[in-house]
């Protein structure tokens, strides 16, 4: 029953943005406010569930859900959900940019989960990094808030459903990259380190 929940969460965090374009046009927005409300249940029940996951951390997205959800009920207007990937997007820009101005940063604190001990240029890195995952999420609320304000319903989709993902992943990718090449200095810097208090 647990996994079949976790499919069912997956399934429709993935098709959100194709139910809500085929949705907005056809289904009334009270249905539609109610199938967001499920979705956002059922992920933060699989959260709950899952010691992995960070509930804290998971709640914001939960409140955007919710919040969407009850402005279209309210309001009979459908076309706010099509703003949630905007939403989501602004969140996350909001939670990495403070992170960089009050430190550690989200990366750093990611990176602290596999190496506890970090030099000082890892630690620069991981803030330089968390700038740039900055930037690019604000880039990305952008080009979110224009598609679903004044794009074509289909630009939104294909955006909603495939490009983020597409994008978030080649900012991973380049990063990845760069970080390998890093990976070298930061092992001598943790020698260093080491040495210095053994000495």
């Amino acid at each position: 029953m647990k996994i079949l929940i976790v499919l069912l969460s997956a399934a429709f965090a993935v098709l959100y943005p194709l139910l809500i374009h085929m949705g907005v046009d056809y289904v009334a927005p009270q249905h539609l406010a109610i199938l967001v409300v499920l979705v956002a249940g059922l992920r933060l029940y699989v959260v709950r569930k899952r010691k992995s996951l960070n509930l804290r951390a998971f709640m914001p997205f939960v409140l955007v859900g919710l919040g969407s959800a009850v402005i279209v009920f309210f309001t009979d207007n459908a076309l706010v959900l099509l703003h949630i990937p905007t939403f989501v997007n602004l969140g996350l820009f909001i939670v990495f940019l403070k992170s960089y101005l009050y430190p550690p940063t989200v990366i750093e604190n990611f990176a602290r989960m596999d190496y506890p001990v970090m030099p000082a240029n890892a630690v620069r890195y991981c803030s330089r990094v968390t700038l740039v995952w900055s930037a690019s999420l604000l880039l990305c609320t952008c080009t979110c808030f224009y598609l679903a304000q004044f794009g074509s319903r289909s630009a939104w989709l294909v955006w909603s459903s495939v490009g983020i993902y597409a994008y978030h992943g080649v900012v991973f990718g380049v990063e990845y990259l760069v970080r390998r090449t890093q990976i070298p200095a930061f092992d001598r810097a943790l020698e260093d380190m080491r040495a210095a208090e053994q000495g």
